[in-house]
Parts: structure tokens; C-alpha cells; sequence
């Protein structure tokens, strides 16, 4: 072949592998997340598959499966404590409406026939907040129809859920069943030295690692510090308060606070001054000392980054890409730094730098 039709042929070759990797973007963008998270979450419990496949006796198939089955009720168990939590709580307030302020369904209330004693409470809250009681009707109604916009979308949003899950399940599972053969491939496939290659793979498999043990035991502390602070304030069933904690610790940018907060400014209507005061003031503290300080420090110790800068890496992702960015953020900057690390090492032959302290 010609250099010139050689250059051309690289180029198109080139040209054609860039619009394949854009229009495989644009078909699994939607269902990248579950995907990416189900892979990250196999890669950390490798061990645990290759120690089952070689009591099975080399079988991988059925190692992959009982892993992941393993990992499933690692998750799905705690899940199933909080939500048996949370449906004990609603029972009891069920109860209480029923019991206290007439209210035997919510059909009654839907069609606009509100029970004595729940209206002498309702005409108390707005004699409290100083607004008219058309002001409280419009507020109801728009809430209504809110809810009713809200619950049209909800078999879709069920679908879409289940649909996640799914795939979530189906990427443990293939990182368990195939993830090492394939690693091997790509790092044959890759233009880069097999060393350079497996620093990168390592580099993926610390992050994979790091972020889930910061993000599990983060939410832990959440929930016990959470605990303790409704426990002290007297707030209604301190237990599953903390249980629900630990759930929203899971939540973007807002976490915890959607929780504390709302539960601080009821105390403080409901006349408990000083436990509110002190479970706003308490949860403040500790909710900023556990996302700036031990967050980092959790994840660093698995992580050669310096605390403030996987700091702005999880800051960032979560900014850019949602609950995503927790495992994009710290990624990209790991996957950064082991450019200028090899860089340094290889290219320039410095001496490598000394660990954060």
C-alpha cells in the first residue's frame, strides 16, 4: 500500500472508530449509571467470586452467580430492615389519624370531607401561621394536583426502576463471570505499554474500591451520629429516624439535611425549643464534620490522592453528573494522576512523590 493511501486509511480507520464510540455513547447513555455501578460494585468483591470459583472447582459460571447473589443480599438486607422500619412507622400513624383525628381513609380527605377533629387541628395550624383559610385551600389543592401529575408518572418511574436493577444485576454478574478475561483483552488491545495499562486497571480498581467502602461507611456514621442527636433532641422514634438517615446519606448534594432539618423545625413548632435548637445546631456540625473531613480521609486511605483535592473531585461529580459523580469525579482525577505519575517516572525519570500527608 502507498504511504499517502497508508495515511488516509488510518485516518478513515480513525474517523470511524471515533463515530462508533459517539453513537454507542448516545445508545447506553440512558442505562450507563446502573451498568457502570453494577461493574464497579463486582470489581470490588472479585475476591470474594475467585475464592467460590476455586472451591467449585474452576466452575465460573455458577461462582459468578452465587457472588453476585451474595452481593444482592448484602444490599437487599438492610434495605428490607429499613422499609420494614418505615412501614412499622406508617402503621402508627395510620393509627393515630384514625384514632385521634377521625380520619378512616384517604378517599374522605381526597374528595374534600375533612373529619371534626382534624379540622379543629387544621384551623389551629393556620391560626398559628397567620394565613387565611383560602390561602390554605388553594395550597391543598394545588398539592393535590401535584400529586396527581406525580402519580401518572409513577409506573413509568417503577419501570425505568426495575429496568435499572436489572441491569445492575446483569453487569455484577458479567464482571464476575468475565471481567478478568476482559480486562486482558483490553489491555492487549489498548495502545499503551501492558505496564502502563495495568497501572490504569488499578487505578479503576482502587476508586471502584475506595468509593464504595467511603460512601457505605460514610452513611453508617451518618446514621449512628443521627441517632444519638434525635435520641438526645426526643424526636419521635430516634430508631428509624437513624435508619432513614443512613438512606439519605445516599442522596446528592442535599443528603442528610433533608432529613435533620425538616425534623429540627418540627420540634420547634411542636414547642420542644431546646431539642430542636440543638438537633439543628447538632446535626450541622456533625453532618459538615463527616462530608468535609472524615469523607476524605475514608477514601483517601485507599486512594494516593491528597485530601483536598479527592474533596473537590467528589464535590465536582456529584455537580456535573448527579449521584453519578461520586465514582466519576474521584475517577477521573486517579486516572489523571497516573498519567502525570507515569509521566514523571517514565518520561522525565524523577524521583516519585512523597504520599499526602
Amino acid at each position: 500500500m502507498a504511504p499517502m493511501q497508508a495515511r488516509w486509511s488510518n485516518w478513515l480507520l480513525f474517523a470511524l472508530f471515533l463515530g462508533g464510540a459517539w453513537l454507542f455513547y448516545d445508545i447506553v447513555a440512558r442505562w450507563l449509571l446502573p451498568v457502570v455501578t453494577g461493574g464497579f460494585t463486582a470489581t470490588v468483591f472479585l475476591g470474594l467470586e475467585g475464592r467460590v470459583e476455586r472451591r467449585l472447582g474452576g466452575r465460573r459460571r455458577l461462582a459468578a452467580v452465587l457472588a453476585t447473589l451474595a452481593v444482592l443480599l448484602a444490599i437487599l438486607l438492610p434495605l428490607a430492615f429499613l422499609a420494614g422500619l418505615v412501614t412499622e412507622e406508617a402503621i402508627g400513624i395510620l393509627s393515630y389519624a384514625r384514632g385521634h383525628l377521625g380520619v378512616h381513609g384517604l378517599s374522605e380527605l381526597w374528595s374534600g370531607r375533612v373529619p371534626e377533629p382534624l379540622a379543629r387541628a387544621l384551623q389551629d395550624v393556620v391560626g398559628w401561621t397567620g394565613l387565611s383559610e383560602t390561602q390554605v385551600a388553594s395550597a391543598i389543592a394545588a398539592l393535590r394536583d401535584r400529586l396527581v401529575t406525580a402519580a401518572s408518572g409513577a409506573f413509568a418511574f417503577t419501570s425505568r426502576t426495575l429496568l435499572d436493577a436489572v441491569l445492575f444485576c446483569l453487569a455484577m454478574y458479567y464482571t464476575f463471570a468475565d471481567g478478568r478475561r476482559g480486562l486482558e483483552e483490553l489491555i492487549h488491545l489498548v495502545p499503551l505499554e501492558e505496564r502502563h495499562a495495568r497501572e490504569f486497571c488499578a487505578a479503576f480498581r482502587d476508586v471502584a474500591g475506595a468509593v464504595l467502602f467511603g460512601m457505605t461507611s460514610l452513611a453508617l456514621l451518618h446514621g449512628i451520629a443521627g441517632g444519638i442527636g434525635y435520641s438526645i433532641a426526643g424526636a419521635p422514634h430516634p430508631l428509624v429516624l437513624a435508619a432513614l438517615q443512613v438512606g439519605f446519606a445516599f442522596v446528592p448534594v442535599v443528603g442528610t439535611a433533608a432529613l435533620w432539618i425538616p425534623t429540627g423545625l418540627l420540634l420547634l413548632v411542636m414547642g420542644h425549643l431546646a431539642g430542636g435548637i440543638f438537633l439543628l445546631v447538632y446535626m450541622g456540625v456533625v453532618s459538615l464534620a463527616l462530608e468535609q473531613g472524615v469523607r476524605p480521609q475514608l477514601m483517601r486511605g485507599r486512594l494516593s490522592l491528597h485530601p483536598f483535592l479527592l474533596l473537590l473531585s467528589v464535590l465536582g461529580g456529584v455537580t456535573a453528573f448527579g449521584l453519578a459523580g461520586f465514582l466519576v469525579g474521584p475517577l477521573v482525577v486517579s486516572l489523571l494522576t497516573a498519567v502525570v505519575r507515569i509521566y514523571r517516572r517514565d518520561f522525565v525519570g524523577a524521583p516519585p512523590l512523597r504520599a499526602a500527608g
